[in-house]
């Protein structure tokens, strides 16, 4: 997998929902979107993961997730996933309040979309970091 570097956020396919979500890689990439989303500045999350919610000049609400780089020299990609795992709840979460659907969402739909969310922040955090497990070639 060819690596994307760190520079940008790598954006996640929001699925026709009113959000948008991504991984930053890395403090310039936070920056340079903030600027460019022109949504407010706010100091670069230095949490093992978080997820930070932003609503930008032109009313478009996004979520953004950062993962510390220490977390990297830590090498326990489970302990990797667990924390990507958890903040995809919490851009489910943030869907469910932009919909106005947080009474009662379907427990299965809930699950898929988390499943789905949690791939595509996988995928982005292996494009633009490190590979989480390194699959056996097959003889």
């Amino acid at each position: 997998m060819k690596k994307l570097g760190k520079a940008r956020v790598i954006w996640c396919h929001a699925a026709g929902w009113p959000i948008h979500y991504g991984f930053c890689p890395s403090e310039k990439a936070w920056n340079r979107v903030l600027k460019e989303y022109k949504a407010p500045s706010e100091p670069y999350p230095t949490k093992d993961a978080t997820i930070q919610t932003f609503t930008s000049s032109r009313s478009r609400t996004f979520c953004l997730l950062t993962v510390a780089e220490r977390i990297d020299d830590y090498n326990d990609p489970n302990g990797t996933v667990g924390l990507i795992v958890h903040e995809a709840t919490h851009i489910w979460q943030q869907v469910l309040i932009s919909m106005g659907e947080t009474d009662k969402p379907g427990c299965e739909i809930e699950a898929y979309a988390i499943q789905q969310i949690t791939q595509q922040l996988l995928l982005a955090y292996e494009a633009s970091r490190l590979r989480l497990f390194r699959r056996k070639k097959k003889k």
